[in-house]
């Protein structure tokens, strides 16, 4: 086992992760566990199977050996994982097989190749009784009394550390219906049967939204991956085999070609001076969603999803500036997949 350290939004993450195969000449298959669990768990199902890949089994913030201490947004896992993997090297290449979390901010990272199992973001009808217990606590809630709230929490969800607990309310119930629908790469969708946690009807959902993907469905539950490991294995490498090249080469210029997200951060003569009006006006010429936000060291940050001419042409827009303000510095960066279908000025609190 090993660890990286990664800087985020000046918090340093201790990325906990393990390599096998370190021979292998074919490439990379990186393994991302779901909630509540850890690495272990996915090199238990395929430490043995694939072994021409070089396997990156990897402990996401919060779980397992890898730390945190931050409320996150999936978008924001998927920026800590990328920045991980961008320093052991590991490129758009590389196989990523995600289960159920795991899954989406597998799809975020936005890779030519991806195995889901059971992924997550999908979001199911809720039944009577659990949107009745909701209604409940939420009650008890406002009213100020945490004991009956609490009451209805499962034993997992108590023992979450409380920022864990926040991490888990926003991610729980992020519908990726649009997300699956644009994502670029060529998709294996793997699922159980008797799966109650993530059912087989979101995986049909998935399945039929991504562009480029195949659906299997095996005997089992959630972790049916365990259960049916020589079948799961034997299905992944035939899909990998079966794969035309030219079908990767497709993908890889699709993810080129296709619609990113993209992190600005602007310096100088930036604040007081109707920059996020600017550049709202911007957005709407060259029909961009995203987002834009003063920061408290006086800058400008936002983040838009254009093609990459298009996010040039909003940069050079931004720079000819509207007669008060003046860019001194504007770094870009590749972010996330998070597609904005409108564009919006967001206000920072004052914590911060």
């Amino acid at each position: 086992m090993a660890v990286r350290e990664v800087l985020y939004q000046g918090y340093n993450f201790s990325i906990s992760y393990e390599i096998l195969n370190l021979s292998s000449t074919k490439g990379d298959i990186v393994f991302l566990h779901g909630w509540g669990s850890s690495k272990e768990v996915m090199k238990q199902a395929f430490k043995d199977a694939l072994t021409d890949y070089r396997h990156i089994y990897v402990d996401l913030p919060g779980f397992g050996a890898s730390r945190n201490e931050m409320v996150l947004k999936s978008s924001q896992y998927a920026e800590i994982i990328q920045l991980f993997l961008d320093s052991i090297g590991v490129d758009h290449s590389a196989i990523l097989v995600g289960h159920s979390f795991g899954g989406k901010i597998a799809v975020l990272l936005k890779p030519t190749r991806i195995v889901l199992l059971s992924s997550a973001g999908i979001v199911p009808t809720k039944s009577l009784s659990v949107r009745l217990k909701i209604m409940v606590s939420k009650f008890f809630r406002r009213l100020g009394i945490s004991f009956f709230s609490n009451l209805f929490r499962s034993s997992d969800v108590k023992a979450m550390p409380p920022h864990m607990y926040e991490t888990f309310k926003l991610v729980v119930n992020e519908d990726f219906s649009e997300i699956f629908k644009c994502s670029p790469s060529n998709a294996l969708v793997l699922w159980g049967e008797q799966d109650y946690t993530t059912p087989i009807s979101s995986g049909y959902k998935i399945a039929e939204y991504m562009p480029h993907s195949s659906f299997q469905a095996f005997k089992g539950d959630h972790f049916f991956f365990l259960q049916q490991k020589k079948a799961v294995h034997a299905e992944i490498l035939n899909w990998i085999c079966c794969l035309p090249s030219s079908s990767v080469a497709q993908v890889e210029q699709e993810v080129i070609l296709h619609k990113q997200n993209w992190r600005f951060c602007c310096k100088g003569k930036v604040q007081g001076v109707g920059f996020r009006k600017y550049a709202a006006q911007i957005s709407q010429e060259f029909e961009i969603g995203g987002w834009v936000m003063n920061e408290n060291d006086g800058s400008v940050v936002g983040e838009i999803y254009a093609k990459q001419e298009d996010m040039e042409k909003f940069i050079n827009r931004l720079k000819e500036g509207n007669g008060r303000l003046v860019i001194q510095e504007c770094d870009i960066q590749e972010s996330s997949f998070s597609p904005f279908s409108s564009f919006e000025i967001r206000y920072k609190s004052l914590k911060g």
